[in-house]
Formats: structure tokens, sequence, C-alpha cells
């Protein structure tokens, strides 16, 4: 059973250095706003430049790019996303 995989993994701790270092950088809540971006880019440049035999579900194929627990890396960088901004 694919619960993540370590490309996932990767690119969640990826977006999350990203946004503290800009946190640090710009201050405020800019933290969270960066990861998310951080995270859909990451995963969404990924999934491009990866194959598949299955092009269709290109977004959420599994092991066409990241995943945590069943979740694309993308979608949890939109739901940070429009957490951060609904605030």
């Amino acid at each position: 059973m694919l619960i993540f995989n370590w490309i996932g993994a990767g690119m969640t701790i990826l977006g999350v250095v990203v946004g503290i270092i800009a946190g640090s950088m710009l201050g405020g809540k800019s933290d969270i706003l960066v990861g998310g971006i951080a995270m859909i880019a990451i995963d969404l440049v990924y999934r491009s430049i990866s194959n598949s035999p299955f092009e269709f579900a290109n977004l959420l194929y599994p092991k066409r790019g990241g995943n945590l627990f069943f979740i694309p890396v993308w979608i949890i960088g939109a739901f940070l996303l429009f957490v951060e901004l609904a605030q």
C-alpha cells in the first residue's frame, strides 16, 4: 500500500524549508504562503517532466509525482495557500 513516497516527503520538506527561509527574510506570516506556493511549484514541475503510462491522469497519478497519505503534494500546498489567504 502506497501511503507516501520519498519524492513526496522530499517535496514537502523542501517546501517547508523554503517557507521558513522566506518567513525569516520577509517576516510576518509569509512562511506558510511561500511554503504552499513552493510545494505546488515543485510538484507540478516534477510531474511535468516525469514519465507515466497514464498521461491523462498526470496530476493525480501517484507514481508521477509526490504523495503524502494518498494526497498529491500540490493539493497539500494548495490547501496551505487557501488556509493562509482565508485568514
